[in-house]
């Protein structure tokens, strides 16, 4: 069992793992989300997404979205960026969440995992400037993703109106 950490270094670096571990739970959900959406907007009667893994709504994401006629080009190459994206970021993650975490010979956090099929492991150091860059990178995503739902929505049901029928 791990000991509690005491120096404020390695409180802070938990800290950043915890908020990124959090924000990249919200993006997952966002990308769950999305996916569901697509589908269901092109194939109303297609069974969900829920619970299926990240790697595997970024696949049927990108599928979908290929099949769904108002998706156009541009709407296609800025998820394809978004969803890259999200593949990228969540393999670092892979590494901070799902590695064993020591110390490396020079003193330093290093994350240890292994790849199916492989007998070697991979290391991957620890670090919280990395990981605050991982989180600004999550809000990136996220945002993004959130545009996109909300440029799509606006082709589906068209413009938002608020309560005097403007447009917002």
């Amino acid at each position: 069992m791990s000991e509690i950490p005491v120096n404020p270094e390695e409180v802070e670096l938990l800290l950043y793992l915890g908020t990124m571990v959090r924000d990249a739970a919200h993006m997952e959900i966002t990308v769950e989300a999305l996916t569901g959406h697509l589908v269901a907007s092109h194939d109303p009667q297609a069974s969900g997404v829920r619970g299926q893994p990240l790697s595997s709504l970024v696949r049927t994401c990108r599928e979908t979205a290929r099949q769904v006629p108002r998706v156009d080009d541009s709407q296609l190459a800025s998820l394809d960026k978004l969803l890259d994206r999200v593949t990228a970021l969540s393999k670092l993650r892979n590494a901070y969440v799902h590695g064993g975490w020591a110390k490396d010979l020079d003193g330093s956090l290093i994350a240890l995992r292994g790849k199916r099929g492989q007998s070697a492991l991979v290391s991957h150091a620890v670090s919280g400037d990395q990981l605050v860059e991982m989180i600004d990178e999550i809000r990136s995503i996220y945002d993004g993703l959130m545009a996109w739902i909300s440029h799509d929505l606006d082709i589906v049901y068209g413009p938002l109106q608020d309560q005097s029928g403007a447009e917002s």
